[in-house]
């Protein structure tokens, strides 16, 4: 099965369009018909391949990683351009694993989500700056399905594992 002939159907119900029973969002919800809970908090790094670190320790300022101009609603890509407004960028893109990828080749240095630098062979901190603070990832769901006890299982599942692999985050 190709992933453009995947169906996905909500835990509750088979009727067409499905809305999402369960969402994660970055941020807290706020005033929202929404309940949930926080389930992780995401740090940020600086990562680069080796030998940008490496040049970066002697002295050399690398180019930035940077997202693309369709990505102004993306918090961490407003960061980015409010602190480094004129720091020479190699590559933009709107895509993390593309941005991580880029790095981990030697093309500049990217701010990450930890979890994600963690996995991406060849990427290694870089102490270019400090990285924006820290956000909060919330599992949300309608008030009225949250005991659902499909939607319930699930709920659980994703609690545990969150919960067991805190440390990535």
């Amino acid at each position: 099965m190709s992933w453009t002939s995947c169906l996905f159907l909500p835990l509750t119900r088979f009727s067409c369009p499905p809305e999402a029973d369960i969402a994660l969002r970055l941020g807290h919800p706020g005033h929202s018909e929404l309940s949930g809970r926080r389930v992780a908090t995401i740090r940020y790094g600086f990562s680069g391949s080796k030998e940008t670190r490496n040049a970066f320790e002697m002295g050399d300022l690398p180019p930035l990683i940077m997202y693309d101009g369709e990505s102004q609603g993306v918090a961490e890509a407003r960061w980015l351009d409010h602190k480094f407004p004129d720091h020479p960028v190699s590559l933009r893109s709107g895509s993390n694993a593309v941005q991580a990828l880029a790095a981990a080749s030697g093309l500049g240095v990217a701010m990450l989500p930890l979890y994600l630098a963690a996995t991406v062979s060849g990427l290694e901190p870089v102490a270019f700056a400090a990285p924006m603070p820290q956000r909060e990832l919330w599992m949300l769901t309608p008030a009225e399905l949250a005991q659902v006890p499909r939607v319930r299982v699930v709920l659980d599942r994703l609690s545990r594992l969150f919960a067991r692999h805190r440390h990535l985050f």
